[in-house]
């Protein structure tokens, strides 16, 4: 894939991945304890899943594109970032 859309892929699972870490802390207060932390576990697989084999892959081809937040030098858009 070319730069363009590597860049347009990371931030969509950043995005991606600060929504779902939104919703599982509204979840905290929704469930109960058995209940979060079966949605904790599937989140995680989801989000863990996304880095390993996603977006880090993208950033060794295109390490310029890694977010600061995960040690790289990319600073992502306000939107994004929160």
């Amino acid at each position: 894939m070319n730069k363009t859309v590597a860049e347009e892929t990371s931030l969509l699972l950043l995005k991606a991945s600060a929504e779902l870490n939104a919703q599982l802390a509204r979840l905290r207060d929704q469930c109960s304890e058995e209940e979060f932390q079966r949605y904790r576990r599937g989140f995680g697989y989801v989000l863990g899943y996304m880095l390993t084999e996603i977006l880090n892959p993208l950033y060794a081809e295109y390490p310029e594109l890694k977010p600061e937040q995960l040690g790289g030098t990319y600073r992502m858009p306000p939107s994004i970032s929160g």
